[in-house]
């Protein structure tokens, strides 16, 4: 599969949740950082859909019959379970069960919980994405729970009474009535709250016109996330008739405008040229979160601001580049890079970004870099010396943003893979680097051996993402490297086997047998995760015998 086609599948169409933790994605494991960078980047909908699939290609989610009987004891485990990946399994899992997954829900809201202890305790972000498949999965069972789902739109915690109010109109939309009110209230909460709230509204759309004041008056807020959550939410549940409301919005100036002019031009496209005027104001403004929340309309719009790219461009000056865009290389919901607006806009303006190149900025120089490299790979010639260079900079930004736009459009296109996996041997983790290596077959296969075996483990960490990319073709690779000496080898194979789900199955019940406790832990948690009845015969049978249990090395 060519690497440009398997990194779309993974980004998608993404959509970044909330600015202020969004841009602190630090995880200590590498799969879960990935997938929950992609999970939280999904535009409002598509995550429903998106994740059996996204799971399923990257061998998380074992493709076989489930049985209720079977599974929900596991999946509720897992539902609380410290691990990000089996709690996201478990509700997918639990999502196609339908009906039978009743007994999951009290489960499934415990779990939106967890996801919040995760933000506090810095393991995790806020990321609306699982919570709002966790809310899809509650309205599928919403006829079966109703009574602990309006039990729960009570709850002490806002996130629990955001997604449970949304389940329950989700699956009844013509009675909204009093849950209507909680998402309301929530938009008043802290932004944690707020910020769901608003996602939640957008969802449901229409039928929660009912909240347009009150998503109105959210414009207003000091929460990056909030307001823009509640700007696109404004423009999925607004009606015509609310054009005056928004146009004083428009008239009053800041960032309130800008965002009232976004949901106007949404609600009434007859009024997109005021809405243009107002969002151009804010890019010249001399204040930098209207410019900011003037970049964030112009690329939600995409091509309907496309009127507004010679503005952007003239304006790259007085604009920052957004590093965290460039993870992925995709502007995310929040997303507020001048260079991926730009982009959204589809229109070219290379003139322009070709004169910028010789910019005194190094900043300015980055941007426009990387605008013409992701809009046509015919300059890369120009551009990779703007990029070399920027990568020595000192502002951290610019060069985070040169490297990885160095990576995504020049390394990733070239054939040699030998600086791939220099690229992944100095990659601080979180990044398409191993992905794009997997992407190169069998001809990574021995690079990446290598890079195990070189007693690097923050390598060797990047590299075990790779191999688990990759699938069943990297098990004979992986099964050499258990017969290892090493203990740190051996886990970092069976980390790999384990993420590769039920192919690997044999070798981490051959795990279970390692002198290593590490090992054999490692084994335990990927025959939990494949969930079949022979991987759980393997661990029932290696209990029974007495084996693995102790803690020997």
């Amino acid at each position: 599969m060519h690497w440009e086609y398997a990194l779309g599948i993974c980004t998608g169409n993404m959509v970044r949740e909330r600015q202020t933790t969004y841009d602190a994605f630090w995880f200590p494991r590498q799969v879960g950082k990935g997938f929950e960078m992609v999970a939280s980047m999904c535009r409002a909908g598509w995550f429903p859909q998106g994740l059996l699939a996204l799971l399923m290609a990257l061998g998380w989610l074992v493709c076989q019959p489930l049985h209720a009987q079977e599974s929900l004891p596991l999946l509720a485990q897992q539902l609380l379970g410290p691990s990000f990946e089996l709690r996201l399994q478990a509700v997918a899992k639990t999502g196609m069960l339908g009906a039978q997954g009743q007994p999951a829900g009290p489960a499934l809201i415990e779990a939106l919980k967890c996801e919040r202890i995760d933000a506090i305790t810095g393991s995790g972000p806020q990321f609306s994405a699982l919570r709002q498949q966790i809310g899809a999965t509650l309205s599928g069972l919403a006829t079966e729970i109703a009574p602990l789902l309006q039990q729960s739109v009570h709850d002490r915690n806002g996130l629990v009474r955001v997604w449970c109010a949304y389940a329950l109109i989700n699956a009844d939309a013509q009675n909204t009535g009093d849950v209507l009110r909680v998402l309301v209230e929530a938009l008043q909460q802290p932004p944690e709250v707020a910020a769901d709230a608003g996602m939640a509204l957008e969802l449901i759309g229409e039928p929660a016109q009912g909240a347009t004041m009150a998503l109105m008056e959210r414009l207003r807020g000091d929460d990056f996330a909030v307001r823009a959550n509640a700007t696109l939410a404004l423009a999925a549940v607004a009606q015509p008739d609310a054009e005056n409301e928004l146009r004083t919005f428009l008239g009053s100036g800041g960032v309130a405008a800008i965002c009232a002019a976004f949901a106007l031009q949404r609600v009434v496209p007859s009024a997109s040229e005021d809405a243009l005027v107002a969002i151009k104001r804010g890019l010249q403004s001399s204040v930098p979160q209207e410019r900011v929340q003037a970049v964030w309309a112009i690329g939600q719009m995409g091509p309907q601001a496309a009127p507004l790219a010679g503005d952007l461009v003239d304006n790259f000056e007085r604009l920052q580049p957004e590093p965290t865009a460039y993870w992925f290389g995709q502007l995310g919901r929040l997303g507020v890079d001048p260079a991926m607006a730009l982009l959204a806009t589809g229109a070219s303006q290379e003139s322009k970004l070709l004169e910028l190149l010789s910019h005194k900025s190094s900043r300015v120089r980055v941007m426009a870099a990387s605008a013409l490299i992701q809009r046509n790979a015919v300059h890369a010639g120009v551009v990779r010396p703007v990029l070399q260079a920027a990568m020595q900079a000192p502002n951290r930004d610019v060069s985070f943003v040169a490297s990885r736009v160095y990576l995504l459009q020049i390394l990733a296109r070239e054939p040699e893979i030998g600086p791939l996996i220099q690229a992944l041997k100095m990659d601080l983790g979180f990044s398409p680097v191993p992905m794009i290596v997997a992407q190169r077959g069998a001809a990574a296969l021995g690079p990446l051996r290598g890079v195990v075996l070189g007693g690097d483990g923050r390598a060797a960490g990047q590299a075990v993402e790779a191999l688990a990319a990759m699938g069943p073709v990297a098990i004979p690779t992986l099964k050499q490297l258990l017969t290892s000496q090493q203990d740190g080898v051996r886990l970092f194979a069976a980390t790999a086997l384990g993420k590769i789900g039920e192919p690997a199955l044999s070798l981490l019940a051959d795990a279970l047998q390692d002198e290593s406790y590490a090992v054999r832990r490692i084994a335990r948690y990927g025959l939990a995760a494949i969930g079949t009845e022979p991987a759980l015969h393997a661990l029932q049978q290696v209990n029974q015998n007495g084996k693995c249990c102790g803690r020997t090395r």
